[in-house]
């Protein structure tokens, strides 16, 4: 299994930032977004993330710190 990366932004990105790491499970609904460029030495690049509108954490493993 691999991981995809997750653009999350204003005060939804500001509320997760502290909770959120590497390998925790959560779900997400948003645009898959599909990225293309060329590097400074000319190689062609791409990367799928997604622009998440929502995100919640679902890992039974996960307990927020009050």
């Amino acid at each position: 299994m691999g991981f995809i990366s997750v653009e999350l932004w204003g005060k939804t990105a500001e509320l997760y930032f502290p909770l959120l790491e590497k390998g925790l499970a959560v779900c997400i609904t948003g645009e898959l977004v599909h990225q293309r460029w060329v590097s400074v030495d000319g190689k062609k690049m791409q990367k799928f993330l997604i622009s998440a509108q929502t995100l919640a954490i679902s890992d039974p493993k996960f307990r927020a710190v009050a």
